[in-house]
């Protein structure tokens, strides 16, 4: 791993003194996260001209040639496109197989099968729903002794004066009352932004409730003695593997149809959607590094946010990284970006998370997604532990920056 001072001359940033990372992190230094995303975003170029060439091609079959250049709003409408091209498989289609209730009964399963805890619906008091009767609320208990371990209550659906963004909030940690010798058990909600009355999902928007639950199981299995130290109260550059990690038993066809109605995708069709999840990867980890890398560079260089040093930052990391997609000067997609606010310079993590998951998936869970044993020990060291032990003891100590961008690619 790169000195300090080697990596400021990698990457051009002599200073991040306004920029602090926790003593108990993964990443401890700042240049460190910089390198990792200079040379993820090096290495995805060759990968992203070709994924740009393919959705290039498709505008101009569309739209009869004339503007050759593949702006960011292009995106969106032309990706599904390309994928439903590729996999034979309209991504649309796949909402016939998932729907909300279809996707926690596999979460139940997941849990249960694999983690040794049972999650089971019950009812909602009148004095602790904030919208009843939309609110739904699951106790979770360890399945081998049948202790309690917390409750998670759900609010899945859109509302007015709701932030339309997917969430998990701790309302209770778990921690140890010493006066009664008991344990406080933890309260967690998950807030999504659902329309209500349409029960089915996309694979995106099961994944995004998948995604939340990672997070709920960290928070109700916790074991530690103090509320700072429990479930997701760790480092940043930690809280989103397990979530990440949880997202994989959805993506792989091995264990998809747990989350589909009836246990009814066909392996064919799960497949194909598992492969449709790897056919932009570049595009959209290349899109990652951009806003990872100007969320850290405007928080650690001690600048202002105001316009002028947004757009010229934004466009200087565009030309380097993500210069297959046309900058449009006057255009600002940056305001949508929410994280640049809550995650304060911890952006990354969204990658550096990928990475772990990819790598614990790889070496616990690949061979037998469902064994028992594997999540069980995952469980005791990493999802107990919460932040009450290092972060370095809780993974392989052998993983280093360049592995973690090897399986990105």
């Amino acid at each position: 791993m790169c000195s300090r001072r080697e990596l400021a001359t990698l990457t051009g940033h002599e200073s991040y003194a306004h920029l602090k990372l926790s003593s108990n992190t993964l990443i401890r230094e700042p240049e460190e996260v910089e390198h990792f995303l200079n040379v993820l975003g090096t290495e995805l170029r060759p990968k992203l001209r070709e994924e740009i060439s393919l959705l290039r091609s498709e505008k101009r079959e569309l739209e009869g040639g004339g503007d050759d250049v593949f702006y960011a709003w292009d995106e969106p409408f032309y990706k599904p496109r390309v994928v439903s091209n590729q996999i034979c498989i309209d991504p649309s289609s796949i909402r016939e197989y998932f729907t909300i209730d279809s996707v926690l009964r596999g979460v139940g399963n997941l849990f249960e099968r694999v983690f040794g805890v049972k999650m089971k619906e019950v009812h909602v008091e009148n004095d602790e729903s904030w919208c009843n009767p939309r609110v739904r609320k699951f106790a979770f208990f360890d399945v081998d002794s049948l202790m309690p371990l917390g409750h998670v209550y759900l609010d899945l659906y859109a509302r007015p004066g709701k932030p339309p963004c997917a969430s998990h909030y701790v309302l209770r940690c778990a921690r140890l009352d010493m006066d009664r010798n008991t344990r406080q058990s933890p309260l967690v909600a998950i807030s999504c932004a659902f329309t209500q009355g349409n029960e089915s999902l996309t694979m995106w928007a099961a994944d995004t409730l998948v995604h939340e639950f990672g997070h709920a199981l960290h928070s109700v299995v916790s074991k530690s003695s103090f509320q700072h130290l429990s479930g997701t109260r760790v480092s940043m550059d930690v809280v989103e593997i397990p979530a990440l990690l949880l997202s994989k038993f959805l993506w792989d066809p091995r264990t998809m149809s747990l989350f589909s109605k009836e246990q009814s995708l066909p392996r064919d069709v799960a497949e194909q959607v598992s492969n449709s999840e790897r056919t932009f990867v570049a595009l959209d980890r290349t899109m990652t590094v951009t806003q990872g890398l100007l969320d850290l560079r405007l928080h650690g260089t001690g600048r202002n946010f105001d316009d002028d040093t947004i757009r010229s930052e934004l466009e200087r990391i565009q030309d380097e990284y993500f210069n297959s997609v046309g900058y449009h000067r006057g255009t600002f997609w940056h305001t949508n970006f929410t994280h640049l606010v809550t995650y304060g310079a911890s952006y990354f993590t969204y990658l550096f998370g990928q990475a772990y998951a990819n790598i614990l998936w790889n070496r616990h869970f690949d061979k037998n997604p469902l064994e028992l044993g594997c999540g069980k020990a995952l469980r005791k060291q990493l999802l107990e532990v919460g932040n009450a032990a290092s972060a370095e003891s809780m993974f392989p100590n052998d993983i280093s920056l360049d592995d973690s961008v090897r399986v990105l690619l």
